[in-house]
């Protein structure tokens, strides 16, 4: 992984906490298998497995929320908890477990606000991995410092316009 280091206005943005050993298994994954998603791909990853897939979307939020309701439905479908498609996950507290806590997500481009990683945060991911590139990157690094997040930097997009 590369130096999670950004410079602005002669300071240095440095994401504080590294990715533990199976949060970097994780982002070696979802980066791979964000490979072969449309533009604007977000993946999440867990123990290995992708739990879910939002692309194709035309805003980075849009993406994100997409692969965070699957991810939810996906759980409820497997603990028997019905839902209303419609309705999205709003029955997630039915679930024993939160299926995210402690997810890896990739994005297939940086994220220009902060606002996807407070909505990952919030749903209990624990590293991010992204292209960077956002003039905004010294605030999507603080955001994840705020909220004990690893995040590692590619400095390239993965993405398919097909």
């Amino acid at each position: 992984m590369l130096d999670p280091l950004v410079r602005r206005d002669d300071k240095q943005f440095v994401v504080e906490r590294d990715p533990t050993p199976q949060e970097l298994e994780d982002m070696l994954t979802v980066w791979y298998v964000n490979i072969g998603t449309r533009s604007n791909g977000i993946v999440i990853v867990k123990d290995g497995v992708t739990l879910a897939v939002g692309s194709g979307q035309q805003e980075r939020v849009g993406a994100v929320e997409q692969a965070l309701v699957k991810a939810y439905q996906k759980a409820m479908d497997r603990k028997g908890i019905r839902y209303d498609p419609l309705d999205g996950a709003s029955d997630r507290h039915k679930l024993s477990l939160n299926p995210l806590k402690g997810a890896v997500v990739s994005s297939d481009a940086f994220f220009p606000f902060e606002d996807s990683v407070k909505l990952l945060e919030r749903c209990g991911v624990s590293a991010i991995i992204q292209p960077g590139g956002s003039k905004n990157d010294s605030e999507i690094i603080a955001a994840a410092n705020n909220f004990k997040m690893a995040m590692a930097f590619t400095l390239e997009r993965c993405f398919g316009h097909f």
